[in-house]
């Protein structure tokens, strides 16, 4: 069969991005197993020594790739095409081959074509020109897109979005993007983020498996029905717009040492790593993590009721790590779906619209506050609900959860029939 591309993930960093990778990877393969799968990653270096699997053909695409390497020589290969000369794309580099050969790419570009975020325009672009010079079909899983208001992207989307051959939009916000924005109405559908469709065991990395191993069997045996856990994943983009103030992160210590006082045990996870790179905020929850440690040293708290993740791990360890928490607060879009599909009850600290789309989904509005309008007494009183009331919402989540499924999962049937239909 002809290769599946899939671009915007990566299996290092945000692991967000991972648990969509790799469920991709995997839903792909359950229904056609012979199908190579090629991953174009922006970090293919550091991707490709925590890969252990040869089941993904892993390509670089990094910025520099895509402009010097990737788009032009896609452009030989359309020219190649229109003169009948196929056959010479063969010496081409790889990544082209690939792309060239598809049958589809899927782009998982969590956002793209935003006016907040202009600057990231010419990778939007050329993370999926080089499929539409090819004339193969780019389908966009899930993401956020719009508002297309600024002529740069507005000019840009209309020419680049009216060429994909689907787009998946991951709330209403996009939706009615779409629409104002006059895309036609079969080119967009909604589908809640991919990840839904992530079950455990789909992880095809292995980044500190000793630590990761003795972090959920200390986990498992410390589990104690007298005392309740919660689990904390803070955002080290929320700590960075506050940096100048460390409002969130002070804001993060603050209620973690309160729910101790309150004699529950506490977890702090993070769900984007970069424990080479401790020195900076960028995608790395774990210099939150670290400096909250810090803040709270002084209290000396006992050591069984505070535990730090302080390593690089998966998506898979980290969904291991929420199974074991009564709640979580979170402050990341992809902690708040993992517990979700693990059917834990969450708490949502949140900064962006995104996380009130999901978790009205799931009739848990109310358990969403935005940080920049919260305070730490109100966090507390919702949070100590979400316990007292836990049995209550787990319900909620497990009545819901199917549908969301179902909805999210439809983004794979599109792809499937598309594939079996070129294949007919």
């Amino acid at each position: 069969m002809k290769p599946i591309c899939i671009s915007g993930g990566s299996f290092i960093g945000n692991h967000g991005a991972e648990a969509m990778l790799v469920t991709c990877i995997k839903r792909i393969r359950e229904r056609f197993p012979d199908t190579p799968i090629a991953v174009l990653s922006p970090y293919f270096s550091e991707d490709k020594a925590v890969l252990k699997s040869d089941d993904v053909i892993l390509l670089n695409s990094s910025p520099v790739q895509l402009a010097f390497i990737i788009f032009p020589f896609s452009l030989v290969a359309a020219l190649l095409k229109l003169l009948k000369l196929s056959k010479l794309i063969c010496i081409l580099p790889k990544s082209v081959r690939m792309i060239s050969r598809s049958s589809a790419q899927i782009d998982l570009a969590g956002v793209s074509f935003m006016d907040s975020r202009q600057i990231f325009l010419p990778f939007n672009i050329l993370s999926i020109l080089p499929a539409i010079l090819l004339d193969v079909p780019v389908i966009k899983f899930a993401q956020a897109l719009g508002p297309f208001k600024r002529i740069p992207n507005r000019l840009s989307a209309r020419f680049f979005l009216k060429r994909c051959k689907k787009i998946f939009a991951r709330g209403n916000e996009t939706l009615n993007n779409l629409k104002e924005f006059g895309l036609e109405s079969e080119k967009f559908s909604f589908a809640p983020d991919v990840a839904f469709c992530h079950k455990i065991g789909d992880s095809i990395t292995s980044e500190n498996s000793d630590y990761c191993e003795s972090m959920i069997i200390k986990l498992q045996n410390e589990t104690n029905n007298n005392i309740t856990t919660i689990g904390i994943c803070p955002s080290s983009l929320l700590a960075s717009k506050s940096q100048l103030s460390g409002n969130y992160t002070n804001f993060v210590s603050e209620i973690t040492s309160c729910f101790l006082k309150m004699n529950y045990r506490v977890i702090l996870f993070p769900n984007a790593t970069r424990q080479a790179k401790m020195h900076t905020l960028r995608n790395n929850d774990l210099r939150v993590i670290q400096d909250v440690k810090l803040n709270l040293d002084a209290e000396n708290f006992p050591e069984e009721n505070i535990i730090y993740v302080e390593k690089n791990m998966n998506a898979d360890v980290i969904k291991n790590i929420i199974i074991q928490c009564d709640i979580t607060i979170v402050s990341r879009f992809h902690a708040m779906i993992a517990s979700l599909t693990t059917r834990t009850p969450v708490f949502v600290l949140s900064w962006s619209h995104k996380y009130l789309e999901v978790m009205k989904l799931f009739k848990m509005e109310e358990m969403v506050i935005d940080y920049n309008k919260s305070n730490t007494k109100e966090v507390i009183e919702k949070v100590i609900k979400l316990i007292e009331q836990r049995e209550f919402w787990i319900e909620k989540i497990q009545e819901t959860l199917p549908d969301v499924h179902k909805k999210s999962f439809s983004q794979f049937e599109y792809l499937f029939n598309l594939i079996e239909l070129q294949s007919s």
